[in-house]
């Protein structure tokens, strides 16, 4: 390009990770969460069927629910950090929400986002065994969130536009803005897929 600048304008941030040794957390965590299940009822909120837990996850009180969530604390700092390194050390109080979600063949979770928070993720316990003939089943797919990028095609664009389909995978962790919007197919697999939702909401240290 001559004597000009190419920007990549509004970009939005989505990241995966994998957790290192997480066989053994997630079969203690799915037994823990579906203990729950059994005893405790659950909420409705964006799911359509299945188990939601109330927003108390973190304040459970097992090992396995601390390293997770000190896990979430470690990916929200490093993200920030990666996106403006002109932070440095950054730090912040983080209010944090979470939740399980147990999906059952048929179970899924509609369009939704997060409001009043600025960071929200998944992680994956167990994927459930999905049907490989069932297509997206069990995915999470987010929404582009330009109003109008679809009001026109144009030659070269890329995936401008296009959704972002996810296959969950055990041991996967996702973060995200809690603004985009995303929703997950309906689960279609011979076991429980299991996953644990999270919030993060910054602010300056007190």
């Amino acid at each position: 390009m001559t004597e000009g600048n190419l920007r990549s304008l509004y970009a939005t941030p989505l990241v995966e990770v994998r957790l290192e040794r997480s066989a053994e957390l997630n079969r203690r965590l799915g037994a823990i969460i579906l203990e729950r299940a059994a005893s405790e009822p659950g909420v409705t909120r964006s799911n359509a069927g299945g188990w939601h837990s109330p927003v108390d996850l973190f304040d459970w009180p097992h090992e396995e629910i601390r390293v997770l969530k000190s896990a979430v604390v470690d990916l929200v700092m490093q993200t920030m950090q990666a996106i403006n390194p002109e932070l440095g050390d950054f730090k912040c109080r983080l209010a944090l929400a979470a939740w399980a979600n147990v999906s059952r063949r048929g179970d899924y979770n509609a369009l939704h986002n997060h409001p009043d928070f600025h960071w929200s993720g998944s992680y994956y316990v167990c994927a459930g065994a999905p049907d490989p003939d069932c297509g997206a089943a069990g995915c999470i797919e987010f929404r582009d969130p330009r109003a109008a990028v679809n009001m026109i095609s144009a030659p070269g664009a890329g995936a401008s536009g296009r959704p972002v389909v996810i296959r969950p995978q055990a041991g996967t962790m996702l973060l995200f803005p809690a603004w985009l919007e995303h929703f997950v197919h309906p689960h279609a697999g011979s076991e429980p897929r299991i996953s644990i939702a999270f919030n993060a909401l910054m602010a300056p240290p007190s």
